[in-house]
């Protein structure tokens, strides 16, 4: 989660919990999303906003059982879906396969 401050922005990590980013890490975050909210999204740096950051992407099939199409973005929180948390990235695309929604 980010939050700014006069003009500077704070990181905080919120999972997997107990864990913190490296100074370079943080630092490359920071750059990285300071540079996107000068140049692309202004209002990215008034408010605070989550981040999620990993390693790589797993394709999964976590299939819409319902008719129709999505109407907007649907954000799904996988802690709550499959009743676990600190996954690997591979083991949540996996039990997603095993899993729908509407």
């Amino acid at each position: 989660m980010t939050e700014i401050n006069e003009s500077s922005l704070s990181l905080k990590t919120v999972y997997p919990v107990g864990t913190e980013l490296s100074i370079d890490e943080y630092e490359i975050v920071k750059n990285k999303i300071m540079v996107l909210g000068k140049e692309k999204w202004t209002n990215l740096l008034n408010e605070p906003h989550y981040y999620y950051l990993i390693e790589d992407f797993i394709e999964t099939d976590y299939k819409k059982t319902s008719k129709g199409g999505s109407m907007g973005v649907k954000y799904f929180n996988v802690n709550e879906i499959l009743n676990r948390d600190c996954l690997t990235t591979e083991q949540i695309a996996k039990e997603l396969c095993n899993k729908d929604w509407e």
